[in-house]
């Protein structure tokens, strides 16, 4: 678990986009719990307080504020697609005791994520990722760079977001075309109209952001 005092923490609250229009709203939840269960298992390392569902299609999770935050809600987004994932992260102290569920818990942090999340939906278009922290200059920062990577990302065809996933599991090209049948342009084509390339470089400076000023790991010497 987490310590207490000047140090750190991630609180990610989130919310299913749309999701009282959903035709079967208790398979959605239960493929959320499924996808919570298997986040807190492949993101162990930095989950401090395991996620879970909060109220309604709302769920929270704390964690540490380190770059891989980046992969956790992208691999959120992946799993649940098309149904849309919207998060709010906030980053800062934790005033209670740490618990088995973070709805126990309370502190900057967590009035952050809510501010984050508030945000992300007052926005227009509504975001899908925001960030609140006591530093400003982070906030517009990993703001912009989350905006822009949803922009993309909204307009991503379902085979877009399968191939970025091969892609990201270390298949090249000539083996994506082999698995699925066609040809290595048509592989090509279509990461390269996604913006697949892009995008991950602009997730790879997001994640280099939150390791810089907040990462708990030993810094390399």
């Amino acid at each position: 678990m987490g310590e207490l005092g000047d140090r750190h923490h991630a609180v990610l609250t989130g919310d299913i986009v749309g999701s009282r229009k959903a035709p079967d709203r208790q398979a959605l939840q239960e493929a959320l719990r499924r996808l919570l269960a298997e986040l807190n298992d492949t993101f162990g390392d930095i989950v401090e307080v395991p996620f879970s569902i909060s109220v309604g299609d709302e769920f929270q999770g704390v964690a540490a504020p380190d770059g891989r935050l980046v992969r956790l809600i992208d691999a959120m987004q992946r799993t649940l697609h098309p149904v849309r994932v919207r998060v709010g992260v906030g980053i800062g102290a934790v005033s209670t005791d740490f618990a088995s569920r973070s709805q126990e818990m309370d502190g900057p942090a967590f009035l952050f994520a809510r501010e984050a999340l508030d945000l992300a939906k007052a926005q227009t278009p509504q975001a899908w990722l925001c960030f609140r922290t006591a530093d400003e200059a982070f906030d517009l920062a990993a703001n912009g760079i989350a905006l822009l990577l949803g922009l993309v990302k909204e307009r991503w065809k379902p085979l877009h977001w399968s191939r970025a996933a091969l892609k990201d599991k270390g298949w090249n090209v000539e083996r994506i075309a082999e698995h699925e049948g066609v040809t290595q342009a048509s592989v090509s084509n279509s990461l390269h109209k996604a913006g697949y390339a892009t995008v991950r470089q602009a997730e790879a400076h997001l994640m280099e952001l939150i390791d810089a000023l907040y990462s708990h790991r030993p810094k390399d010497l």
